[in-house]
């Protein structure tokens, strides 16, 4: 995402008089017939949760994003239903998707909302499956992280390959939960563990 973007959604966020840990900047808008809900916040500056809601028909898929990434791969779109994929494809590509994605946060404003308070993100979540997929950062379990969730993590989340690797090194990997009220700030985390945020 480009730098222009990120300072617009985190300007705005830092602007609500009024922040909790459920807190969130909410967009809408439709693109080739796929409903997009994005879903932004900065409880933690050092790692930013950026979320995204697909809708198409009776097809739903979410999927966390990493801000700092540029270009999103669609092999990390893990099991996105065909029928949307096929409508936010363009050339096999998701560029001009992503394109749209930042042309419309900054040209639109938006809504402040509480994740908990949120339909589409409450019922979507109730049924996501994978921890990877989830949005908010819980604790470390003691288990080494498998290199199929570091690279997942380091294309979906904001965090960065170095920390991924130095978790994995400490033969520890990353939780996640769906509850913004459980989730806890990623310094932390790491820092009870003696291990920095880059």
């Amino acid at each position: 995402m480009r730098e222009v973007v990120k300072e617009k959604l985190l300007q705005e966020y830092i602007a609500l008089k009024y922040k909790s840990q459920s807190t969130c900047l909410k967009y809408y808008y439709q693109y080739n017939g796929v409903n997009v809900n994005l879903f932004f916040d900065a409880y933690e500056e050092e790692a930013l949760t950026f979320n995204m809601i697909l809708i198409y028909e009776k097809n739903y898929y979410f999927t966390p994003l990493n801000i700092k990434n540029s270009k999103i791969r669609k092999e990390y779109l893990t099991q996105i239903p065909l029928q949307i994929c096929h409508q936010i494809l363009v050339d096999n590509q998701l560029d001009d998707f992503f394109h749209g994605i930042e042309e419309y946060i900054l040209s639109n404003s938006p809504f402040p909302i509480y994740y908990s308070g949120d339909k589409i993100f409450v019922n979507t979540l109730k049924y996501s499956k994978q921890n990877v997929d989830l949005p908010f950062w819980h604790f470390l379990r003691h288990t080494r992280m498998k290199d199929k969730t570091l690279e997942e993590l380091s294309e979906r989340a904001d965090i960065s390959r170095k920390a991924l690797k130095k978790i994995q090194a400490a033969n520890m990997t990353l939780v996640r939960t769906s509850d913004p009220l459980k989730r806890k700030k990623l310094t932390i985390i790491l820092g009870d563990e003696g291990i920095e945020l880059d």
